[in-house]
């Protein structure tokens, strides 16, 4: 903010140079934001599912997709209407992104920005031209129907004129037709581009090794874990205090169960007492030794 004073001087309530910073600062942040909208697209595009909500499923079901409902339809949208040609978008916001960040900037301003749908929808009319695996979700093919409605337009054209034009030819122009259109929109010349892509695989080896070394912990701690058990003789085996006292209870119950089972069985038994008879006197004589004394002198 100036303000003017009576003379031709203005002063400055920011310190010399902060403009420029401030718009360094605004120029980034706006790079930053291109790259979190490819990353957003990204995810959405990633955990697309045919069975999430979208225009042509209407379902209670929550949606898989990780940014939820939002992303479920706009998923669709990107797949039906132009198909895999989403990965070129995604890949001219990260370009711009690259470029807006760097403060190498867009050397042909909107040119870039008017050409990318252009390219994007030459890419899917190449995509069209490839037959369909009975995986694929949905009724469009990798095209989309932007890609089917160009390329199926300009075989039938072909036909009206007299003019048979062979698949694989119109296909193979599509793609060169894409290419060139794709590199004039995304404004990136060849050491850019190889600086992209060395620092692509720079990022995906650092997090690559920073996935092994949680890998690694993981296991050294499942290996700590086992270690303590081994030395202290086995897993601990966890035991309830109610279990001794329900084993009594079982076996006491258990035992007079089988009581009350063998009174129920058992037979009575006869105990067979011998009962002596007492002989008579007579018998009793009998069995008496008698004394031979000899004649009696009487």
């Amino acid at each position: 903010m100036n303000f003017k004073s009576s003379g031709s001087k203005s002063i400055s309530l920011l310190p010399s140079g902060s403009t420029d910073f401030l718009y360094r600062r605004l120029i980034e942040l706006l790079g930053v934001s291109l790259l979190l909208i490819a990353l957003a697209g990204t995810i959405t595009l990633t955990t697309y599912s045919p069975d999430d909500p979208n225009f042509n499923h209407a379902t209670d079901n929550l949606p898989s997709n990780l940014l939820g409902m939002p992303g479920a339809y706009l998923a669709d949208l990107l797949l039906q209407t132009i198909g895999l040609g989403s990965a070129t978008l995604i890949l001219g916001l990260v370009a711009w992104a690259w470029r807006v960040t760097s403060h190498r900037g867009l050397h042909w301003g909107w040119v870039h920005i008017a050409l990318l749908p252009f390219g994007i929808c030459f890419t899917s009319s190449a995509l069209a031209s490839l037959p369909v695996a009975e995986s694929w979700p949905l009724n469009a093919g990798y095209g989309g129907i932007v890609g089917e409605v160009i390329f199926n337009g300009l075989l039938v054209g072909g036909q009206k004129v007299g003019f048979v034009i062979p698949v694989p030819a119109l296909a193979l122009l599509m793609t060169l037709i894409a290419g060139a259109l794709l590199v004039l929109a995304y404004a990136l010349p060849l050491q850019e581009w190889l600086s992209m892509g060395r620092g692509i695989l720079t990022g995906g080896r650092k997090i690559a090794g920073f996935a092994g070394s949680l890998k690694d912990i993981k296991y050294r701690k499942a290996g700590g874990e086992e270690e303590e058990e081994m030395i202290l003789g086995g897993p601990a085996v966890e035991t309830n205090e109610e279990e001794p006292r329900k084993k009594p209870k079982r076996n006491r119950k258990k035992a007079e169960k089988e009581a009350v089972t063998a009174e129920k069985h058992h037979e009575p038994k006869i105990d067979a007492r011998r009962t002596e008879v007492k002989a008579s006197k007579r018998v009793a004589a009998e069995k008496q030794t008698a004394l031979d004394l000899g004649p009696s002198d009487i």
